[in-house]
């Protein structure tokens, strides 16, 4: 997205167990700005409707 910000660690609803779930993609967002749009409005919306990190449980379709 052309910019750079501190990883929210345990604020972010993408962390689970002490590590974030999308880190094995770390690659691929320098090469595919969709999916880090994608990524980034998931984890807006996500954080917006469970602010009290229920969203721990949280899993994509066909992934629970």
């Amino acid at each position: 997205m052309g910019r750079s910000t501190a990883c929210p660690g345990e604020e972010c609803p993408f962390w689970k167990d002490e590590s974030c779930v999308i880190a094995p993609l770390r690659a691929q967002f320098t090469e595919d700005a969709c999916l880090v749009t994608v990524l980034a409005g998931v984890r807006a919306q996500a954080t917006k409707r469970a602010p009290d990190h229920a969203l721990r449980e949280f899993h994509p379709p066909g992934l629970a």
